[in-house]
């Protein structure tokens, strides 16, 4: 009776210090992290994290709980899911799991919850570790596959020549990487020898066959207030389209807007082209919020300041005022051609008040439902 005692005595003695033990150890050796397996997607493409947990303990680790908060973009309702899987470590072992999940919405989407609960196996002790996780995601906007009656092709051959490009050879202001459309006349040697790649003079011209695309976040008259998601969305997908569209024409393009950028500033692109230029752009729409930091009226007088060399712009708003037209007709006067893409969600309006420029209307849809 009394071995039966002691064994018992012993075996929970045994159990006791082992959990101590365990308690002391183990979680200060446990090392957790995700890693992103492709940084940027576009809305509705898959993709795949790893969840790494490690131990370099030399205790084993019986039961592991592991939870990750995804964030909102990350599900189909648009809300925060939390995703679970539990496992078990040997000493000095890890283990990767894959999470596979489609990026739903447009943003910037930080994974930054990730908890580690961990047990001696014995139910005694038990630690919880929260791990600041800094990986991200981009989700950039998608491409519409819808035809946009824009009249981008009527820039292109003797129409563009005749109109657009009026070079001065007298005025040179700067170089730029060689394009297959360039003549062989316009490489600067120099330059070229210097950089190890194909460089081309630039001249300044009258006019400028480039386009700046405005996304207008304003959304109110007196005050500056957060605009619909869906509305910035839909902007942004738009915009991206028509600049795959000037892209693919070899035109030089660039976007500005007074929608905050990654809570820092408003988003403003400098004129290019190339597909680096095409993919930064794309890459930045993908995380442009809907605060907007001015009023569209301010918008447009910075791009009055800013340019003096008549070109295409093409101005994408939800809202609509007379100080707004005012200032689209001023540009106008000035040489530059003005096209004003307007989103609506509730009723199509029959035409803008104060503009007789050109003007498409495009839809947006609303959270749960479409509009007519």
């Amino acid at each position: 009776m009394i071995a039966v005692i002691l064994s018992i005595l012993l075996l929970f003695g045994g159990a006791a210090l082992y959990s101590t033990a365990w308690l002391k150890w183990v979680p200060m050796k446990v090392n957790s992290w995700v890693e992103v397996e492709e940084a940027e997607k576009i809305e509705g493409e898959s993709t795949v994290v790893w969840v790494v947990v490690e131990n370099h303990s030399i205790l084993p680790i019986p039961w592991i709980n592991v939870s990750l908060v995804l964030p909102r973009g990350m599900s189909e309702d648009k809300k925060e899911r939390t995703v679970f899987f539990s496992t078990h470590l040997l000493p000095r072992q890890k283990v990767r799991r894959k999470i596979a999940f489609t990026c739903y919405q447009r943003g910037v989407h930080r994974l930054t919850s990730l908890t580690v609960d961990l047990s001696d196996g014995l139910g005694w002790k038990s630690e919880r570790l929260h791990i600041d996780t800094i990986p991200k995601i981009t989700v950039k906007p998608r491409l519409l596959h819808t035809h946009i009656p824009l009249p981008l092709s009527d820039w292109m051959g003797e129409v563009s020549v005749k109109r657009w490009y009026n070079e001065d050879p007298a005025r040179l202001y700067g170089i730029r990487p060689y394009q297959q459309s360039d003549a062989y006349t316009s490489i600067h040697w120099a330059a070229s020898a210097r950089t190890g790649e194909w460089m081309v003079k630039q001249w300044e011209t009258t006019s400028d066959a480039s386009i700046t695309f405005v996304i207008n976040g304003q959304t109110q008259t007196k005050s500056i207030a957060g605009v619909r998601l869906e509305i910035v969305d839909e902007a942004c997908r738009l915009v991206a389209t028509l600049c795959q569209q000037a892209q693919h024409k070899g035109l030089r393009y660039g976007i500005l807007t007074n929608l905050m950028w990654q809570g820092r500033s408003v988003l403003h692109t400098p004129i290019g082209s190339g597909e680096q230029h095409y993919s930064q752009i794309h890459h930045l729409l993908g995380g442009v919020l809907p605060l907007p930091l001015t009023k569209g009226s301010e918008l447009l007088y910075k791009l009055v300041s800013e340019n003096n060399v008549a070109q295409t712009i093409f101005f994408v708003t939800s809202y609509w005022e007379e100080e707004i037209a005012s200032h689209l007709h001023f540009l106008r006067e000035q040489g530059h051609v003005v096209y004003v893409l307007y989103l609506y969600q509730e009723n199509k309006p029959s035409r803008l008040p104060h503009w007789d420029g050109p003007l498409h209307f495009y839809p947006v849809e609303s959270e749960g439902r479409k509009t007519s």
